[in-house]
């Protein structure tokens, strides 16, 4: 690998934990806070196809940490899936305070389905690492986002419990 190769490939992790961080934040519940927002910082999407997007990027992710032998092409598609759960996760939980039927409904359904599978699929570090040819530096990227999606998928827990979605 050329410098300048590995240059780029250094900007775009940067670039990618950045990325990460700032969806971080965008879906963090702030416990503490007693008043509630009355405006929508997201816009209203369409969640009638929610499930099957979650459903489906969940298989994607579990695939690829249940292989003992997932194909090198596969590492960069890992991130962007664990990236796009939280991303679509995320404005169904800040749109759940607002209790309106839609979003409640789509609530319900993905509470029903219960916990990605990806998030009971341990990360085996020496095969991800091999596979991929992540440095230390990928792997932590990889642990965070991995962290960032189970933290996402707690809050949305939490923002069923108290909007007392049941199954």
């Amino acid at each position: 690998m050329s410098i300048l190769q590995l240059n780029l490939y250094i900007m775009r992790l940067s670039v990618l934990l950045i990325s990460v961080l700032v969806s971080a934040i965008a879906v963090e519940l702030d416990e503490d806070e007693t008043e509630e927002s009355t405006t929508h910082p997201y816009p209203i999407a369409e969640f009638s196809q929610l499930l099957v997007t979650l459903n489906t990027i969940d298989l994607e992710i579990t695939k690829v940490l249940g292989s003992l032998s997932p194909d090198k092409d596969q590492g960069d598609q890992l991130i962007s899936n664990l990236q796009g759960y939280v991303y679509e996760l995320g404005p169904l939980i800040h749109h759940m305070a607002f209790e309106d039927a839609e979003v409640l409904m789509a609530a319900k359904s993905v509470y029903r389905q219960g916990a990605p599978r990806f998030l009971s699929t341990p990360i085996n570090h020496e095969v991800v690492q091999q596979a991929f040819g992540w440095d230390e530096t990928q792997m932590k990227v990889l642990q965070v986002l991995y962290d960032n999606t189970a933290k996402t998928w707690r809050n949305f827990l939490n923002m069923c419990e108290r909007q007392r979605i049941e199954s």
